[in-house]
């Protein structure tokens, strides 16, 4: 099977685990159901949002519609998510940013990710990429450690490291 059949068919699967009678512990609101996004409309994250909220809609016979509370890499919308009522009528796409990344940096957020979410469903997996111009020389990881090694004074590493170190001493 290739790879990306596979990520359509786990990503249907997922979507249509969703639709299952016993997902919700009490029926469905009678209002529009809302699925709160992190992050502004048109990227990554809200086109994911739109698709699976499309096909909510289908399963659920019942209105899901995106809400994009963009703003410090997904916490605004963590954060506006404990702030709805409980009665299923918001849900929050959400991911390493607000759930890993921010709580492993931050001592200041008004939520703790384990105690106050609860996950359902993993809709998808993001790569993330090294990349550069078509017309940089260096085409592999191998070169990029090459070049820094050969011109440490020119890579963002080193220069923080200096940076560090002048200002401890």
């Amino acid at each position: 099977m290739q790879r990306r059949h596979f990520l359509k068919a786990a990503g249907a699967t997922t979507i249509a685990s969703l639709g299952a009678p016993g997902v919700f512990a009490q029926t469905l609101p009678n209002t529009p159901i809302r699925l709160i996004v992190g992050f502004p409309p048109g990227g990554g994250a809200d086109a994911l949002a739109r698709v699976v909220a499309q096909k909510l809609t289908g399963l659920w016979n019942q209105q899901v519609v995106v809400e994009n509370k963009a703003g410090v890499s997904g916490t605004l919308a963590a954060e506006y998510m404990l702030q709805q009522p409980t009665d299923g009528s918001a849900l929050l796409l959400s991911n390493i940013n607000s759930h890993a990344l921010a709580p492993a940096v931050r001592s200041n957020l008004r939520y703790q990710a384990d105690r106050d979410f609860a996950p359902i469903a993993l809709l998808g997996v993001t790569p993330n990429l090294l990349i550069t111009s078509a017309s940089n020389p260096m085409k592999s990881v191998k070169e990029v450690v090459a070049q820094c090694k050969a011109q440490p004074a020119r890579s963002a590493s080193a220069r923080r490291d200096r940076a560090r170190s002048s200002t401890s001493r």
